[in-house]
């Protein structure tokens, strides 16, 4: 059985989700943050996308602004915004 669940990722999903891939050490890709959006959903439920400081402030503390910035720049065109 395959289930299809869509969503729309906004900036702020964006950024956690950037934030905790770079926390993790993972490669940052299109795939990679969709994957770790639909990880954290799957974990936490839909409240992640609607509410994206569900994902955890401390994932973001030893984290450079600008450089999550970077990417947001860089992979918001690619994932709809």
């Amino acid at each position: 059985m395959k289930i299809v669940i869509k969503f729309k990722i906004d900036t702020e999903t964006l950024e956690y989700a950037i934030s905790s891939l770079l926390y993790l050490g993972e490669k940052i890709s299109k795939k990679s943050i969709l994957e770790r959006i639909k990880s954290e959903v799957y974990q936490k439920g839909h409240d992640v996308v609607n509410f994206p400081e569900y994902w955890g402030d401390d994932i973001r503390e030893n984290l450079d602004n600008d450089l999550i910035q970077k990417f947001v720049e860089k992979y918001s065109s690619l994932v709809g915004l």
